[in-house]
């Protein structure tokens, strides 16, 4: 059996150096991603509490309170 293509080749010149580097395409996650129904409502693990770019805290609740559930 044979293959495709499954990347590129990529060649840059960095400091007066030629670098070759293989690029592969990326695949698809197996199975497919489902965000449809319930899934969605589990997909924001954080919340972030403190309204800053810097120094901030953030709050797992509904994260735990899944965890929580099966024990």
């Amino acid at each position: 059996m044979r293959r495709g293509l499954t990347g590129r080749y990529e060649v840059s010149t960095t400091a007066g150096e030629r670098v070759e580097a293989v690029v592969t395409d990326p695949l698809p996650p197996v199975p497919p991603l489902d965000l449809s129904g319930a899934l969605q409502n589990y997909l924001v693990v954080a919340r972030e509490l403190t309204g800053k770019r810097r120094n901030r805290v953030f709050a797992y609740d509904r994260y735990l309170a899944l965890l929580a559930a099966g024990t």
